[in-house]
């Protein structure tokens, strides 16, 4: 439960050092090419965030695939995998996450029309967010986590496209703000077509839902790094969205607790501070120390080496 976080509004995060400067747009391309497939790119983009944080892939037909339905669109059960990438950012007192769907266009006419092709399932999942109940009893995760959000942004796409100087770039936008001009029907969740959506959010605008402020859309990747920062993408953690709050916190903390890897020391601080907020914070002088010299992006999740396609 969220208990164990009620003293997260005494959390304040500082630059790390050698890290604050970063571009995840120049950082992911010495890895990319004109013909690199979409999950290579999202891995790439994987491997720059965790420079700055952990990141959680939920790519891939197991353990993260959930089940849906709707009385007018999909009567009967749909099955779906809920997203490529669970994101949660902790900042200033404050955190938010969101689950990112990943497109790959790199069609020569994108750069003009804005137009994407998504699975019909994946793009229901999260701009409709519909009850959702997991496909295996290993995953654990509240069945109204998305019907009952705060803000629509709890759904978010990501679509890798080639810019005006050929690198590998990404547009954003939240999910429910994707437009397609074409029906929706049950045969289409049967067979999860793919339908062409265009993006309609605004370009850089900032709105507010239930008091929480968002950005609707966003064309390259340093302008995505830059607002998740500053907490203008994603669900709000609040006592208001208790359970779902304890989801994205708890799976954050299971995750940093058994994930050291290489980069061990970020690490290291980033599993003590999950400890000392499970625990209350505490005065210790190391602690103080950790506290004083951090800033952490938290993208959440499984090792990449560990996910099946």
């Amino acid at each position: 439960m969220l208990e164990e976080w009620t003293n997260l509004e005494n959390i304040s995060f500082y630059p790390i050092k050698g890290v604050v400067n970063m571009s995840l747009y120049a950082d992911i391309q010495p890895g990319l090419s004109s013909k690199s497939k979409e999950v290579t790119i999202f891995r790439e983009l994987l491997k720059s965030l965790r420079k700055i944080g952990l990141v959680h892939e939920m790519h891939g037909p197991k353990t993260y695939q959930v089940e849906f339905r709707d009385p007018v669109f999909a009567p009967l059960t749909t099955r779906c995998e809920l997203c490529d990438l669970f994101i949660v950012v902790l900042k200033d007192g404050k955190g938010k996450f969101t689950f990112l769907q990943c497109k790959r266009d790199f069609s020569a006419n994108y750069l003009m029309n804005n137009i994407t092709a998504i699975p019909i399932r994946q793009f229901y999942l999260l701009g409709y967010r519909p009850e959702i109940y997991p496909h295996t009893k290993s995953f654990i995760i509240p069945r109204t986590i998305l019907s009952e959000a705060l803000t629509p942004s709890i759904g978010t796409l990501g679509v890798f496209y080639l810019d005006s100087l050929g690198k590998v770039n990404m547009e954003y936008s939240v999910m429910e703000l994707m437009h397609t001009n074409s029906s929706i029907g049950v045969v289409d969740f049967q067979k999860n077509v793919n339908k062409n959506y265009s993006f309609q959010g605004r370009y850089k605008h900032i709105r507010t839902i239930n008091g929480y402020e968002e950005v609707e859309r966003l064309e390259h990747l340093d302008d995505f790094e830059k607002h998740l920062l500053d907490l203008k993408i994603g669900e709000p953690i609040t006592h208001s969205n208790q359970e779902s709050s304890s989801f994205a916190l708890n799976i954050a903390k299971k995750v940093l607790s058994e994930s050291i890897t290489p980069n061990d020391l970020l690490l290291l601080k980033i599993s003590r501070l999950f400890e000392e907020i499970g625990g209350g914070i505490s005065n210790n002088d190391d602690f103080q120390d950790f506290m004083d010299s951090t800033n952490i992006l938290i993208i959440d999740g499984d090792e990449v080496k560990n996910t099946d396609i």
